[in-house]
């Protein structure tokens, strides 16, 4: 036994690997008994190395996710992913792993940032060489966002590290992560219990779901975080976590947007946002019978439909009908960001969206 593996009482801990090359491997098996499957690492090195998966020398990023799908675990793995991303599947409850450079997280001291930054100078960002499990993100101080990690390297069950350091992590794999597309049955079983039929979090570091989706569908229409240039600056993802975070504190989105104080706005491609936001919403049967084709017509404004959707958004809430408070007041909110980004609030809801729209009012039908 390798002394560095002793926790209390000379206990071996549960969560560190027990070899040098296996975080990938460790980190699936600490997501499969989250699901209640019981296997040991040893078990899932030796069925590795028996298909190719495992050589001695780690894991290749692309088989990270295997022995969770072969548990029965579907996953979905993706490249130049956000933090908007990994929250999102945090929301729902989904186990997330990603891929990091671990002198970025376990060096510390000035010497070790300088060699970091003198790597990252000399060969970019491509020194992931550490896979582990994002536990949380904890968004209770706005101003000192923290990222909560499992990390079998080091034996860590939730360890805190500011936002920026974890980015500056997950950026050398550019930004790999892998998440499965379901959660244990302890998440949907709270959330069923608490009348979250959906299984997400209703609310989202203070904003509610549905605005959450938003920030995400406009982080989605940024530019990739693996080709973008440090020279310009922050990647424009650090003004829009910094946006939402203000309007978690303000509630004025329209103020927010149109004082124009964040970078991310001049980044944002509107005919990619308008694609996200439909390829988020164009399962909410609340289009269905919402009513909005009445009030979408050619020369309607973004103030007037804004207007008219946070109405409805207060009419419902009043009446206790959270779930149609929440749409509504989504699409007020969604007027807003059309207008930020200088989108046609009529084209917004026209075929361009892919949606079975009717040409006469530019709205889906159901």
């Amino acid at each position: 036994m390798e002394m560095g593996k002793q926790g209390v009482y000379g206990e071996v801990n549960p969560i560190e690997q027990q070899y040098s090359d296996t975080c990938a491997i460790k980190s699936q098996q600490l997501i499969l008994q989250d699901f209640g499957i019981e296997v040991t690492e040893d078990d899932l090195v030796a069925w590795s190395a028996e298909h190719g998966l495992y050589t001695g020398n780690g894991t290749r990023m692309s088989d990270v996710g295997i022995l969770l799908q072969e548990g029965g675990i579907p996953v979905t793995g993706k490249v130049d992913a956000t933090v908007f991303d990994l929250v999102s599947e945090l929301s729902q409850g989904h186990k997330v792993i990603v891929g990091v450079d671990s002198g970025e997280l376990w060096d510390q001291g000035l010497k070790a940032d300088l060699k970091e930054w003198w790597e990252d100078l000399r060969h970019g960002d491509t020194g992931a060489d550490h896979a582990l499990i994002v536990a949380g993100v904890d968004n209770s101080d706005p101003s000192n966002p923290m990222v909560l990690l499992t990390d079998p390297g080091m034996g860590d069950l939730c360890k805190r590290y500011p936002l920026d350091q974890f980015m500056d992590a997950w950026k050398d794999s550019s930004c790999f992560m892998v998440s499965t597309d379901i959660a244990p049955a302890e998440f949907a079983s709270v959330q069923t219990a608490n009348g979250q039929p959906a299984m997400h979090l209703a609310d989202v570091a203070g904003n509610s779901y549905a605005d959450f989706q938003l920030f995400h569908d406009v982080s989605q229409a940024l530019p990739d975080m693996q080709g973008w240039d440090p020279s310009r600056g922050a990647h424009p993802i650090s003004s829009l976590t910094q946006a939402y975070l203000d309007y978690a504190r303000t509630d004025d989105l329209a103020r927010l947007l149109d004082e124009g104080q964040y970078d991310f706005m001049t980044q944002v491609d509107p005919s990619q946002f308008i694609s996200n936001y439909a390829s988020t919403y164009m399962q909410n049967d609340m289009f269905s019978h919402s009513g909005i084709a009445d009030f979408v017509h050619g020369d309607a404004t973004a103030d007037y439909l804004s207007d008219y959707f946070q109405s409805q958004a207060s009419n419902f809430e009043a009446m206790g009908d959270l779930r149609k408070a929440d749409f509504y007041g989504q699409q007020a909110h969604y007027m807003e960001f059309c207008q930020a980004f200088g989108i046609n609030p009529v084209d917004a809801y026209g075929m361009d969206m892919g949606w079975n729209a009717d040409p006469g009012m530019g709205f889906p039908q159901g």
